[in-house]
């Protein structure tokens, strides 16, 4: 995450016993802490609610695969007016879950091990080749010739040019290597998912 973002995570929030975590090896806490983030549950949609409600107050039991298709047949039935209404009374919670699932999926992101000198290539060129047409017709590479092809790309660069790609990924490292131990050695809580953006963001995020 990068432009200053100030953004912290308490790994240790959903962490029941610190005493017994401590005596964790380094590697295991770190794989607990990072099993530990929540996944935010996806809420339910217009149709899910108005199926619950519709079980409910028919007080109806039988086969399930019945009981869908009853709903189902009920739900088709109602006006798109109705329908609305029943989408509408899910958009807060569907709003905040698309909020939840972007921050967790930030946080999961911000939590593995940073690219190596390769994935750094990779990722460089892999955007650049699917922005462009692979042929005079309009047609996108695909995934096992673009790979194949980008493979060939890093093999064919000289020491001196993949240096650049080494030296990002040690920089990397280091910043994720120093946000990791700072959680597992206790010496803070909060984990700065700032270290992606670069080390200008890391030190942002510390003021």
């Amino acid at each position: 995450m990068a432009g200053g973002n100030r953004r912290t995570y308490d790994l240790m929030e959903h962490i029941d016993n610190d005493a017994t975590f401590n005596q964790l090896p380094a590697k295991d806490k770190w794989k607990k802490l990072k099993a530990a983030v929540p996944k935010p549950a996806r809420p339910q949609s217009g149709f899910t609610r108005f199926f619950s409600e519709y079980m409910t107050k028919a007080k109806k039991s039988g086969a399930p695969k019945e009981l869908m298709a009853e709903a189902a047949n009920a739900w088709a039935q109602l006006s798109e007016e109705e329908k609305d209404t029943w989408k509408q009374s899910c958009a807060d919670e569907q709003e905040a879950y698309r909020r939840s699932a972007e921050e967790y999926k930030q946080i999961k992101n911000s939590l593995k091990k940073p690219s190596t000198a390769y994935g750094l290539f990779v990722k460089e060129r892999w955007s650049a080749l699917k922005a462009k047409p692979k042929t005079g017709r309009g047609v996108k590479p695909g995934f096992k010739s673009t790979t194949k092809k980008i493979s060939q790309e890093w093999k064919k660069l000289s020491a001196k040019d993949k240096q650049k790609y080494v030296d990002e990924a040690k920089r990397l490292r280091t910043l994720y290597v120093t946000e990791r131990d700072a959680i597992l050695n206790g010496t803070r809580r909060q984990f700065n998912m700032n270290w992606i953006g670069g080390e200008e963001d890391v030190q942002m995020a510390e003021e």
